[in-house]
C-alpha cells in the first residue's frame, strides 16, 4: 500500500490532508527507524570486525537454540525473504540478549560491550536504541485488530485484562489479521508504540498452543525475572525456526461453519423397514426429503440459509448412507440417528475419506514436522485448487464463527460487513501464497469466492 500524496485525505480518517494530520508522525517514526538502523548496523560491523568467530557462534548456538544443527543448511536454503527475516532477527537477538564467549573469560552480554567502556562510537539515538533492545523483552502478543498500512492493535497474549496498545507498523499490518500471534519487541514512541525490528509471525490457529507452551515456560523459570525473559525468548525462537525448518505442510482445509478439519465421512446402514423411516424422518422438524430425493438434516431454525449437517441417501435395496463433512458431524449424526430410527435400522460400517489425502499420498494422520511423501509440484495446485472450490462450494451462504456466526451474504448488508468479508478472503489468501511458497509452486486461486459474493478487491 503506497503513502497517500501530501494533499490528500488522511488514511487515519481525521477529514484532514495527510500532509496536515499523519505525515509529520510518519516521518518521525521513520527518522527513529533510521537512527534505530544505523545502531544495529554500526554494532553489527563493530563486532565483526573484532570478534567475528564468537559472534557466528553465538547466533548459530544460541539464537537457534536446539536447532542449531540445522543453521548452516537453513541460511543456504531459505528464500531470500525468509533469510533476510532470519538474519534481522538473529542480529537483533544478538544485541538484545546475545552473550559472546570470548578467550580467557566467560561470556560477556553483547549489550553491554556495546555500552560499556571500549564499545563503538555510537550517537546518542544509536545509543538509546540499543538500550531499549537490551531492555525490552521479546514477548508473544494477540492481535486484536489491524489496519492494514497503518498499524495494529495488540495485547499482550499472557494477560487478557492488560490493555490493548496501538503499534505504528505500515509494512507488518498488511498481513496480521485479527486472532493471530506475533512475538516481538515493542519501543515506546510518543505515547505509542513501534516494532523494534525483529518480527515472529505466527498463524492464529497456532495462539493456544503457543501461549500454554510461553506459560508453561514462564511458569518453570521461577521468579527471576531474566530467567522468564530467557524462557520465554527461547520459545518464541525455536517454535518460529521450527516452522521454517519443518517439511511444507499440507493445505489446512477445515469446514468454513464449525471450523473442524474436513474429513469426509459416511456411515453404511441396512434399513430394515423404509415405511417406519419414512415416517419417523418425516416427524422431524430439522429434516427435509424424502425416499426419492434422500434426506438432509439442517442446522438451526427454519430461513433461507440453513446449513446441512448429514445427507441420507438411499442405496440399493436396504441400504443407506449418511454422509457428513466432519469426523464430529458424523458423530453427532450417528448418535441422532439410532435414537430417531431405532430398529428400523441396522448399523453396518464406517468410511472415512481425507480430502488431503491426495495430496499426501494417502489419508495417515498428520502430525507436526511429519507428512507423507509430496506428490509432484505440478500436480499439486491443481489438486489443491479443486479442494478449495469443493469445500467452499456454499462458503457465501454459510454461518462462519468469525463472522459472529453469519453467513458472508448477509455481511454485505453494511460497509463495514463488506470490508470484514474482504479483510477474510485476503486473510485466505495470504495463507495459500506463504504454504505455495513454502511448497515451491502457484498459490492455488480464491477468486471464485470473491465472484460468489460479489466484491471487488481495492484497485
Amino acid at each position: 500500500m503506497p503513502a497517500p500524496s501530501r494533499n490528500a485525505p488522511c488514511p487515519c480518517g481525521s477529514g484532514k490532508k495527510y500532509k496536515k494530520c499523519c505525515l509529520a508522525k510518519e516521518e518521525e517514526v521513520g527518522r527513529r527507524m533510521a537512527r534505530g538502523e544505523a545502531a544495529v548496523e554500526r554494532a553489527l560491523g563493530w563486532l565483526q570486525e573484532r570478534h567475528e568467530d564468537a559472534v557466528y557462534q553465538a547466533i548459530v548456538r544460541g539464537f537457534f537454540g536446539p536447532l542449531w544443527e540445522h543453521a548452516p543448511q537453513l541460511m543456504k536454503e531459505l528464500p531470500d525473504d525468509l533469510a533476510e527475516a532470519l538474519w534481522i532477527n538473529a542480529n537483533e537477538w544478538l544485541l538484545a540478549e546475545g552473550e559472546l564467549a570470548l578467550e580467557g573469560g566467560p561470556p560477556r552480554r553483547v549489550a553491554a560491550m556495546l555500552l560499556g567502556d571500549g564499545g563503538p562510537p555510537l550517537e546518542a539515538g544509536e545509543r538509546s536504541w540499543i538500550e531499549e533492545l537490551a531492555a525490552r523483552p521479546l514477548q508473544l502478543w494477540e492481535v486484536v485488530d489491524s489496519r492494514p498500512g497503518e498499524g495494529v492493535w495488540l495485547r499482550d497474549a499472557l494477560d487478557a485484562d492488560a490493555p490493548r496498545r496501538w503499534v505504528v507498523e505500515r509494512l507488518g499490518s498488511r498481513t496480521m489479521r485479527r486472532g493471530g500471534a506475533v512475538g516481538g519487541r515493542l519501543l515506546p514512541w510518543g505515547g505509542e508504540w513501534l516494532f523494534s525490528g525483529a518480527i515472529y509471525g505466527f498463524p492464529a490457529g497456532d495462539l493456544p498452543a503457543l501461549r500454554a507452551e510461553v506459560e508453561a515456560a514462564a511458569a518453570a523459570a521461577g521468579d527471576d525475572a531474566e530467567s522468564r525473559r530467557r524462557s520465554v525468548s527461547s520459545v518464541l525462537r525455536e517454535t518460529w525456526i521450527e516452522r521454517l525448518t519443518a517439511p511444507p505442510p499440507m493445505p489446512e482445509i477445515v469446514d468454513a461453519g464449525s471450523g473442524d478439519a474436513i474429513l469426509l465421512t459416511t456411515d453404511h446402514y441396512r434399513v430394515a423397514d423404509w415405511k417406519r423411516l419414512e415416517a419417523v424422518l418425516a416427524k422431524q422438524p430439522d429434516v427435509e426429503g424424502d425416499r426419492k430425493r434422500g434426506w438432509a438434516r439442517l442446522e438451526g431454525p427454519s430461513g433461507p440459509i440453513r446449513r446441512s449437517l448429514l445427507a441420507l441417501n438411499p442405496g440399493r435395496g436396504d441400504r443407506l448412507e449418511v454422509f457428513a463433512r466432519t469426523r464430529r458431524l458424523a458423530d453427532e449424526g450417528r448418535e441422532w440417528f439410532s435414537g430417531v430410527a431405532g430398529d428400523a435400522i441396522a448399523f453396518v460400517t464406517r468410511e472415512i475419506s481425507d480430502p488431503l489425502g491426495a495430496l499426501g499420498g494417502g489419508a495417515t494422520p498428520r502430525r507436526r514436522g511429519r507428512r507423507s511423501a509430496p506428490p509432484p509440484l505440478e500436480k499439486t495446485t491443481e489438486l489443491t485448487q479443486a479442494i478449495y472450490e469443493h469445500i467452499y462450494r456454499t462458503w457465501a451462504d454459510d454461518p462462519i464463527p468469525i463472522l459472529d456466526g453469519r453467513s458472508p451474504r448477509q455481511m454485505l448488508r453494511t460497509a463495514a460487513g463488506r470490508e470484514q468479508v474482504a479483510d477474510l478472503l485476503r486473510s485466505y489468501e495470504e495463507n495459500e501464497e506463504q504454504e505455495a511458497r513454502r511448497e515451491k509452486r502457484e498459490p492455488a486461486s480464491f477468486e471464485f469466492l470473491w465472484r460468489a459474493v460479489g466484491l471487488e478487491r481495492e484497485g
